[in-house]
């Protein structure tokens, strides 16, 4: 996709701000017709996902964690032992990875596009 250099540098102010977890709203709204905008605004959109995805298996392994408490499950027989919260801190290393690399393409006025998080985006219609 090929972008007008004016269109990149009147973008780059608010797109960064995309990968920020919920502050994707602020260039959704303020340059929803900027295109270069809008490309990091689905990407951050998508990331945001999974920063929700990793907070949801976290709270899973609070509640299987306090399901096996309760009941007296041993935890051999389980695998809440420490094998969720290992995903979930795998999750948020690669959002984190991921949050920061969008943040300095976006400011550099590139049209960077995340592994498998990109391919996914640009399904996103706005």
């Amino acid at each position: 996709m090929e972008i007008d250099p004016k269109v990149i540098e009147e973008g780059k102010g608010l797109a960064w701000l995309s990968y920020l977890g919920i502050l994707f709203l602020v260039p959704l709204f303020v340059q929803r017709t900027n295109p270069y905008s809008m490309f990091h605004v689905r990407q951050g959109m998508v990331l945001f996902g999974l920063w929700i995805v990793g907070f949801i298996v976290g709270l899973l392994e609070l509640v299987l964690h306090a399901v096996v408490s309760i009941f007296d499950i041993p935890y051999a027989t389980c695998c809440v032992d420490g094998g969720l919260g290992l995903i979930q801190i795998a999750i948020y290393i690669i959002a984190l990875v991921l949050s920061i690399m969008g943040i300095i393409k976006a400011l550099s006025g590139e049209l960077w596009r995340m592994p498998v998080l990109g391919g996914i985006a640009e399904k996103i219609n706005l």
